[in-house]
């Protein structure tokens, strides 16, 4: 059986508390985790899979094998939603790559599930945007 192709997600299915609007992804299925509203007061809401760089680490050592060391787990503050953490890749040729990085705070990345369906922020070549 051969890996699914990566693919671009349109959009992530977050949340909104309807008493205080935080924003939540994934969706907020037990409550709001700043106010307490039961999860009946939210609303389903979409977040695009792009954003910008918060902040980033490279990681040299874990406890898992997957994704090889070293790499880099960046937060991204999502456009219109919450910063979410995940690992951060090259874009080569359609198939996620961990070489070398060199993040920056503020650059453009796209949010990607790669071959074997893990969740992965890509970086948006120069000139492209988000």
């Amino acid at each position: 059986m051969s890996a699914a192709a990566p693919t671009a997600p349109t959009a992530l299915a977050a949340s909104r508390c309807g008493s205080c609007g935080l924003v939540a992804f994934p969706a907020e299925r037990y409550g709001c985790e700043r106010c307490g509203a039961p999860a009946d007061d939210h609303e389903a809401v979409e977040l695009p899979a792009k954003g910008r760089i918060a902040s980033f680490a490279e990681v040299h050592r874990h406890h898992q094998p997957e994704p090889p060391t070293p790499f880099v787990v960046a937060a991204v503050d999502v456009d219109g939603g919450p910063a979410l953490k995940g690992v951060l890749v090259n874009d080569v040729g359609g198939a996620a790559s961990a070489d070398r990085l060199d993040p920056a705070i503020g650059e453009a990345v796209t949010g990607r599930f790669d071959a074997n369906g893990d969740f992965r922020w890509v970086r948006v070549p120069a000139g492209i945007g988000a």
